[in-house]
């Protein structure tokens, strides 16, 4: 069941703020429209983009599947006044009206789970996307030393290039790289980004209560 999260923050232990995604930030800085115009987060995590949102003017709306990750996002916001509206939500079930944001942001949100899932919440954000919104995001990719790793216990979708445009079929795709670096490990990690706006085979925008 999806619902608005209200939870009281914890003033003794104010969160730690990572840095926002630069690939975000880049592209929503190019974004036509006024900067009132509303943003979605999925998988918002501890805040870091719906932060740098409102300070530049955005509506920041966010969601995430884990309330703890909730509460640190509003203490975030809240230690500087802003506007919070967030939701604990599945990326397969986005509470809301379709064609509601400009733009959606996927960042590192589309990386568990199997095919099936990755594709409906992709089907998703293109619902509550406007015609001609912004998606902003990352896909996993094939080339990750997570696709080989053993035991792993947690379903996982990996995309090659054809993959990865074929999932975003209903977008037009402005931009879509490897992201890669190797940890100390000497482990290999690649992702898809991307960029892409929702064109006119995107699918109708119905009306959820």
């Amino acid at each position: 069941m999806v619902t608005w999260e209200e939870p009281p923050a914890d003033p003794a232990s104010p969160p730690a703020l990572d840095e926002p995604e630069p690939f975000v930030t880049r592209a929503l800085e190019t974004l036509a429209v006024p900067r009132s115009t509303p943003v979605l987060d999925v998988a918002c995590g501890g805040g870091r983009h719906l932060l740098w949102l409102e300070r530049h003017g955005f509506a920041a709306f966010g969601t995430d599947p884990d309330a703890a990750c909730l509460r640190h996002a509003r203490a975030v916001l809240e230690r500087e006044a802003r506007a919070v509206r967030v939701a604990v939500a599945d990326a397969r079930e986005l509470p809301f009206a379709g064609g509601r944001f400009g733009a959606v942001i996927a960042h590192r949100a589309l990386d568990r789970g199997p095919a099936a899932d990755v594709r409906r919440a992709v089907t998703e954000v293109a619902r509550v996307l406007r015609h001609e919104g912004v998606f902003v995001g990352t896909l996993l990719s094939t080339r990750t030393w997570e696709r080989d790793a053993a035991g792993a216990s947690v379903a996982r979708h990996f995309c090659d290039e054809a993959a990865a445009r074929d999932l975003l079929g209903a977008f037009d795709v402005d931009g879509l790289a490897l992201d890669e670096y190797s940890d100390d490990e000497g482990r290999r990690h690649s992702h898809w980004r991307f960029v892409a706006i929702r064109g006119r085979s995107a699918p109708s925008c119905e009306r959820r209560p």
